[in-house]
C-alpha cells in the first residue's frame, strides 16, 4: 500500500500545472503512425497533454476525398480539360502572361465577381488556350465549393429545343442556367445565328445579368463579328462591367 501511494504522489507530482509548459500543452504533437499505400507513412494520433486525438484517415487522402466531392460541382467539361489549371498553362508572350493574370485574379476572387455578376468575353483564334482558361477557372473556384455549368452554345440551344412542349420544362433548365454560379459558354459564333437562337441565348443572359450572375463566353470571333451572331443585346450585356480578353496570337496545336 505505501508503495502505491508513492507511486500516485509521484504521478502527481508530475502532472501538477506548474511542472507543464503551458506553450507545449496548446501544441499537439505526433503520437502513434500509420502507413497508406498511396502515401506512405503518417500520423494516425496525436496528443496535447493529457488529450489524445485519433486521425483515421490519411490526410492526404482525405483532402483528395474532399477535392473530388467539390469538383462535383463541375457540369459538362470535357475530359480533356479536366485537368487545365493555371499551373499547366503555357505563357511565351507577354500577352499571354497578362490574360493568364486576369482569368487567375478572377478565379482567386470569385466570391466578389459573384457579389457583382462580373461578365467575362474570351476572344481569338482556334487552340489559343481560350477554352483551357476557362476551364482552370472553373476547376480552380470548384474546389472552393462553387458550381459552374460549361456548355457550347450548341449544346444550350439543343437543351431549350428539346424542352419545348413539356410541360414547364424549358423554364426549369432556363431556371437551371440562370442560377448557377457560373455558366461558361464556349464556341459561340458557330450556330447559324438566326433570330431564333439569338433569343434563346438572350433570355439566359439576360436573366443572368439581371441575377447579376458572372458569365463566361468563348468565340473565335472578333468583337464585330461576335456583336453580328449575337445580337447588341447580348453583346453589351456580356461586356457591361466585365473583361474582355482577346488572346491574339498563334494556335498553340500547330506543329505540336
Amino acid at each position: 500500500m505505501a508503495q502505491a501511494l508513492i507511486d500516485i504522489n509521484h504521478y502527481l507530482d508530475r502532472v501538477k500545472p506548474e511542472k507543464i509548459d503551458p506553450l507545449k500543452e496548446k501544441e499537439w504533437v505526433a503520437d502513434t503512425y500509420d502507413y497508406c499505400d498511396i502515401h506512405g507513412e503518417y500520423v494516425s494520433s496525436e496528443r496535447r497533454g493529457l488529450e489524445l486525438r485519433g486521425i483515421p484517415q490519411c490526410p492526404q487522402c482525405a483532402e483528395e476525398s474532399r477535392k473530388r466531392a467539390r469538383l462535383g460541382g463541375l457540369d459538362g467539361i470535357a475530359k480533356r480539360f479536366q485537368r487545365c489549371s493555371f499551373d499547366n498553362f503555357q505563357v511565351v508572350n507577354k500577352q499571354q502572361s497578362v490574360i493568364k493574370g486576369a482569368l487567375l485574379d478572377f478565379a482567386k476572387h470569385f466570391s466578389n465577381h459573384l457579389e457583382m455578376g462580373t461578365p467575362v468575353l474570351l476572344l481569338g483564334g482556334v487552340g489559343t488556350g481560350k477554352t483551357h482558361l476557362a476551364s482552370a477557372v472553373a476547376n480552380k473556384i470548384a474546389l472552393e465549393g462553387y458550381d459552374t455549368i460549361f456548355r457550347s452554345v450548341n449544346q444550350i440551344i439543343r437543351s431549350m429545343r428539346d424542352r419545348w412542349g413539356q410541360s414547364g420544362g424549358e423554364e426549369k433548365l432556363l431556371d437551371v442556367y440562370r442560377s448557377v454560379d457560373l455558366l461558361i459558354i464556349d464556341e459561340v459564333g458557330v450556330q447559324a445565328g438566326s433570330d431564333n437562337e439569338r433569343n434563346i441565348l438572350f433570355d439566359i443572359i439576360n436573366s443572368r445579368y439581371e441575377e447579376m450572375k458572372p458569365t463566361i463566353m468563348i468565340s473565335n470571333l472578333d468583337l464585330d463579328h461576335f456583336t453580328k451572331t449575337v445580337g447588341l443585346r447580348i453583346a453589351s450585356r456580356i461586356q457591361h462591367d466585365g473583361l474582355t480578353l482577346v488572346f491574339d496570337w498563334k494556335d498553340y496545336r500547330k506543329g505540336a
